[in-house]
């Protein structure tokens, strides 16, 4: 079964007021200036796949900086809550009833949204099983009646809806106190928020190389599997005489380590080469073969799901860029997996562009964003791989 997003609905996230994108591919690229809101469109689609589970919205927040600037109240106190504010359009909740933060998929009517709320405290008494008793209940409060916000609860309002026109259909709501979110403590709602949750396969790899230890964790889970073929496979592509990986305990005296690591059983990855005796250090052989490992690991930990990758041609010289997206359009063809990855190298697109030539039965689209200057929304046009093909032969500038 087909489990891909077709389309993509993103309103208020950040700077992504309204964009809206009517066919998305197997495989897509993200191209645009610095600031044109690439990265927070990853950031859109993992809020979608995690359900806008409190803890993915915490790891956004702490990923820009955010939660550890939270502003303070009149006491001084850092009140870590009002972060949240940055997650919606203009960095500020809005003032306006039902004015949320969407992402889903229009044509499969999925849909995770995430609204800034007020709260009432109410009490009922009613009579239960024969004995009159009191009820607890909130009440959401409309935001135009400022003089009713007086001691009223702040709140976000998690809604996740799928198939909404099909019978039975029951988006799953959930409120939780901004108080309960994260910080100084964790509510009864979040938690059971957290438990209720089955957000679907994604995984994540930013700008940055991966430590070790979260490489070590990715390979244990495919050693002695089919992956663990395949991770080899890609890791030849930039050394052709690579016979086996493994995981070994960082011998280095614990005062020698970096301070943030001394107190981790750190295990480090090592190469087994053809003609060489001994082991050879994974990072001694360039950043290519740890970002290579780490996206083709990712990539098989996310299975049928999401791969989002933030400037994927990191540390990968322009001459092997071909033969990586070689490596993920067949583990799209294979698994189901769907990607998406940012760029700002026309060597990535021009290799994007010739993989996706070859894999006809799979789509892949390159998405031009750019930001407008009148109000700094974000907008979006889409180009399928035939007129990516002219773009490129006409040697005209995509980034």
């Amino acid at each position: 079964m087909d489990k891909r997003m077709r389309s993509l609905l993103v309103k208020n996230f950040r700077q992504l007021r309204a964009l809206s994108i009517a066919e998305l591919g197997h495989v897509n690229l993200i191209v645009g200036g610095n600031n044109s809101g690439k990265s927070t469109l990853l950031d859109a689609l993992r809020l979608f796949a995690g359900k806008a589970s409190p803890t993915l919205i915490e790891e956004l927040l702490i990923s820009h900086g955010e939660l550890q600037a939270a502003v303070t109240d009149a006491t001084g106190e850092a009140v870590p809550e009002r972060a949240i504010a940055n997650l919606f359009f203009g960095r500020r909740f809005p003032v306006d009833d039902a004015e949320k933060i969407v992402v889903g998929d229009a044509e499969q009517k999925q849909f995770a949204s995430l609204e800034h709320i007020y709260l009432r405290e109410e009490f009922e008494t009613r009579e239960i099983d024969g004995e009159m008793s009191t009820v607890r209940r909130l009440r959401k409060l409309p935001k135009a009646d400022l003089g009713d916000l007086a001691n009223a609860i702040e709140a976000i309002e998690v809604v996740y809806s799928e198939g909404a026109d099909l019978p039975g259909a029951t988006p799953r709501t959930t409120r939780i106190p901004l108080a309960d979110m994260f910080g100084r403590r964790t509510g009864i709602a979040r938690t059971r928020l957290e438990e209720s949750i089955a957000g679907m396969p994604c995984s994540y790899v930013s700008s940055r190389f991966n430590t070790q230890t979260s490489l070590a964790e990715a390979w244990d889970a495919v050693v002695l599997t089919d992956g663990e073929g395949l991770a080899l496979d890609a890791l030849r592509i930039i050394e052709p005489q690579t016979l086996g990986l493994a995981f070994v305990q960082n011998s280095r005296p614990r005062a020698f380590r970096p301070p943030a690591s001394r107190n981790i059983e750190e295990r480090i990855a090592v190469l087994k080469v053809k003609g060489l005796d001994g082991p050879v250090p994974l990072q001694s052989m360039g950043d290519g073969m740890s970002r290579l490992l780490q996206l083709v690991l990712s990539a098989l930990r996310a299975g049928d799901g999401f791969l989002l990758v933030d400037e994927i041609e990191n540390g990968l010289h322009f001459s092997v860029q071909k033969r990586v997206w070689d490596v993920l359009f067949t583990l799209s063809q294979r698994y189901g997996l769907q990607v998406f990855a940012t760029t700002h190298s026309s060597d990535c697109v021009r290799a994007f562009s010739e993989t996706s030539t070859r894999f006809q039965q799979l789509e892949g689209k390159l998405l031009h964003m750019d930001r407008m200057e009148a109000n700094g929304e974000a907008v979006v046009s889409v180009m399928s791989e035939p007129a990516l093909s002219d773009l490129i032969s006409s040697a005209v500038e995509v980034r």
